[in-house]
């Protein structure tokens, strides 16, 4: 995953400043590779505490890394050529992605994941704010196939269901950009209570993954100007494990 698309992963978790910073960033890229922190925030307008709070924010240590990653982006771009090259359309944009869900998830993962849905006592699947809808979706087509499982998206219910979990349950995480503050309180609580739990994301650089014990990493768009809802590519997914379960039931 690139900086750009790093960037635009965590953008439902941005502040209206960090949004401001993000825009900047994309607008003034190739600069960035040549300024220091000081320098870029300078340019762009904002203290170099912002920036670099910024940069930390998205998964990089800081300014420097970030820097380094923006640089070899802008070096991996392709020469642009008018005409030649045609923007893709919307359906293209699915159709591309989707096409990359098996070399992001093989059979090891999808054999994983079953093991632990059919050892769990039951399962909790906890989505918050558009990933609750994702997580209702997703235990509703569990239960369908005899699964005990639960969707936990109302926020006073997320803590507590930790709280009262089954030593044996099983809880699935569904972020896609895998670092906003309440999933990160809630696999952390998940861990020190010692519960088994499943991140489901499309941020590879996603810090949750030290807390759980396994990560379903999905595909991610490459950059577009189309405004793209990242929940079908989770619609994709669950279709994809429910049929594995289907073939293995």
């Amino acid at each position: 995953m690139n900086p750009i698309q790093l960037m635009k992963i965590n953008e439902t978790n941005f502040t209206k400043q960090e949004i401001i910073i993000m825009d900047s960033i994309i607008e003034n890229v190739e600069d960035l590779t040549n300024l220091s922190l000081m320098e870029f925030a300078d340019k762009i307008s904002i203290s170099k505490s912002a920036l670099l709070r910024f940069c930390q924010k998205i998964g990089y240590e800081g300014y420097s890394q970030f820097k380094y990653a923006i640089s070899r982006y802008v070096s991996e771009l392709p020469a642009s050529d008018d005409n030649s090259s045609q923007q893709k359309n919307l359906t293209d944009m699915y159709s591309d992605t989707i096409l990359t869900m098996d070399s992001f998830i093989g059979d090891k993962d999808l054999e994983s994941l079953y093991s632990k849905l059919n050892n769990a006592h039951s399962i909790k699947v906890f989505g918050y704010a558009e990933t609750g809808i994702s997580a209702h979706y997703f235990s509703d087509k569990l239960q369908a196939y005899g699964y005990d499982a639960e969707a936990i998206i109302q926020l006073h219910n997320l803590r507590r269901k930790i709280q009262v979990a089954h030593q044996d349950d099983l809880l699935i995480f569904i972020s896609i950009s895998g670092n906003t503050s309440i999933m990160n309180e809630l696999v952390t609580q998940a861990q020190d209570a010692g519960l088994k739990s499943v991140l489901v994301t499309q941020n590879s650089f996603s810090t949750f993954k030290e807390y759980v014990d396994q990560t379903i990493l999905l595909p991610y768009f490459s950059e577009s100007s189309f405004v793209l809802d990242p929940h079908v590519i989770l619609y994709v997914f669950f279709s994809k494990l429910i049929n594995y379960i289907n073939e293995n039931k």
